[in-house]
């Protein structure tokens, strides 16, 4: 008897030796190609509400703000009714603006060429 895993037909790789990441593929999709093709985007016309957004329209994920969310412990009281692009929605979960240029985000560590305290004892 072949061997079904995943409900795949497997006889023709009898004897074969997969990696598990080949083998993963194959007992999920059926075949061992990989996916060459352009990036697939979301095509359903939808825009991302973001006017400073680089690309509103590709993405692979878009998410709809409404007036529970809560993600990042951010307030998105301004947000709800939106869709934002995945990408959009990652900055404002993280740093609480959509923004991309401005002030490093308060989690964000000082380097040390910020450290100009100027409490050089050698005076």
């Amino acid at each position: 008897a072949d061997k079904k895993a995943g409900g795949q037909d497997w006889s023709h790789l009898k004897g074969a030796v997969l990696c598990h990441a080949c083998y993963c593929r194959y007992k999920k999709r059926g075949t061992l190609e990989r996916f060459h093709g352009e990036k697939r985007w979301d095509e359903s016309g939808r825009k991302c509400a973001n006017v400073n957004c680089d690309q509103p329209h590709r993405t692979h994920k878009f998410v709809e703000i409404d007036a529970d969310t809560t993600a990042g412990g951010q307030d998105w009281g301004g947000l709800a009714g939106c869709t934002l692009c995945h990408a959009c929605y990652q900055r404002y979960r993280l740093r609480g603006r959509l923004d991309r240029v401005g002030p490093p985000s308060p989690k964000r560590r000082k380097s040390r060429t910020d450290d100009s305290s100027g409490s050089d004892s050698s005076s």
